[in-house]
């Protein structure tokens, strides 16, 4: 589900204690009952990118040295895996909508007019390599320092073999927008599109084959591991689709999800983990290729428009309204069962230390089910608007003493509730962020 404050506080120093309270309780069963169908727990952090321009394409070259790119010609750079965001906007293009780096210095963005720009001093200076277009060009992927492809508008397709300091015009035998692309190495790849179109090379890109995706819908991006084994991600507005294929793209077949909206792109990082984001803050995450997809819980209803991932627990997804968001646990939040003794009640502990600095445990009870058949769990944090910042546990839990901990890094000082619900169960506690 989505996040949103509906009833900020504002000026709620100035009331008494108990209207306090009483709002405070107000706010949490109305947010509880809005949110009761999410079921996904949250490992996913808001950072500070400093914009709130829509933001298009994320790369990241290892775990600390990444670059988020977007619209206003926002190219933001961080050294140390996201905490700070530094700007590195070149002021040659107003769309940045793709971006690729072969190390954390030598790197190309493109975007509106056909234009292509390239650092080798991690953005401080940029220079403009001629494309041969005007037309906007969507996406870039380089192999190595001296080989890379460009897709976009009206079936263009680009290719490089000297590090961009000549880009040739290849045929891509359609006219559709080209929004993603991939290569496994200098000779195989893949470019998807409007329409459903999928195409593919086995020779660098002298001939483009189409293939069949069995949609008319957009695709919007492509992730493939291997010669065989990929993914693409699409749709409009309320409509989303997922193709895999074993085949190299011969056959593709459409995997489903519970989502409403469109999905933007998709990153795998092996043949059975990966994630999917797309409008209305959705993130989506299999563990079995595919075949299954579980919701994650984003913080937001911004239109996520690119996720990264560089292992199987490091992850950033950038989208609109300067939004950049982090995991360290693939998305979700791990829960230590401390004891199997079977509580007669559901219990909150105080989280401790409190205060704290940057994170804190959190310990509660799950008693046997009085039906035999086990309920949902869930414990999340709010704001003191009432606002719902991160689900910590969301699922059906064995009886038993559970811990779990909130980092609160990505978090301003304050004041903050968590509260563990069950059933008829609820109850809530407070818990200080003192930076």
């Amino acid at each position: 589900m989505l996040n949103q404050a509906v009833y900020p506080l504002g000026q709620s120093r100035f009331l008494s204690g108990k209207k306090i309270i009483f709002i405070f309780l107000f706010l949490i069963i109305n947010y509880s009952l809005m949110f009761t169908n999410c079921e996904a727990q949250s490992g996913w952090f808001p950072q500070t990118s400093g914009t709130i321009s829509a933001l298009r394409a994320t790369f990241f070259t290892d775990s600390q040295n990444g670059w988020v790119v977007g619209y206003n010609g926002e190219i933001l750079k961080t050294t140390n895996g996201g905490l700070d965001w530094i700007s590195r906007n070149s002021g040659l293009l107003y769309y940045c909508a793709g971006v690729c780096f072969i190390n954390s210095q030598t790197g190309w963005v493109v975007g509106d007019s056909g234009k292509i720009i390239k650092t080798i001093n991690s953005g401080i200076n940029w220079v403009i390599q001629n494309s041969g277009t005007i037309k906007l060009l969507n996406t870039i992927k380089f192999i190595d320092s001296q080989t890379g492809w460009i897709a976009g508008k009206e079936g263009t397709v680009l290719k490089t073999t000297n590090s961009g300091i000549n880009w040739i015009s290849q045929q891509s035998g359609n006219t559709n927008i080209l929004n993603s692309l991939d290569f496994i190495d200098a000779q195989t790849g893949w470019i998807v599109g409007n329409n459903g179109v999928i195409i593919k090379t086995i020779n660098g890109g002298i001939n483009w084959i189409l293939q069949t995706s069995g949609i008319t819908s957009q695709l919007s991006s492509i992730n493939f591991l291997n010669a065989l084994t990929g993914w693409t991600v699409g749709g409009l507005s309320y409509e989303n689709y997922i193709l895999r294929t074993t085949s190299g793209g011969t056959y593709w077949t459409a995997m489903t999800s519970t989502l409403a909206g469109e999905l933007l792109s998709v990153s795998f990082v092996n043949a059975l983990t990966g994630w999917a984001v797309g409008n209305f803050g959705d993130i989506i995450k299999t563990t079995n290729g595919g075949t299954e997809w579980v919701i994650q819980t984003s913080g937001t209803t911004n239109m996520l428009t690119s996720v990264f991932f560089t292992d199987s627990l490091t992850g950033w997804i950038s989208g609109f309204g300067g939004t950049i968001l982090k995991t360290t646990t693939g998305g979700t939040v791990k829960i230590k069962n401390i004891s199997s003794t079977i509580p007669n009640l559901f219990s909150l502990e105080q989280n401790y230390p409190n205060p704290f600095n940057p994170s804190t445990k959190i310990r509660f009870e799950v008693p046997l089910s009085k039906g035999g058949i086990q309920g949902v769990v869930k414990l999340k944090i709010y704001d003191i608007t009432g606002r719902e910042i991160q689900t910590l546990v969301n699922e059906k839990l064995n009886p038993g003493t559970y811990e779990v901990t909130f980092d609160g890094s990505s978090f301003a000082s304050g004041v903050y509730f968590y509260q563990l619900r069950s059933g008829d169960y609820a109850e809530t506690k407070k818990l200080v962020l003192l930076k």
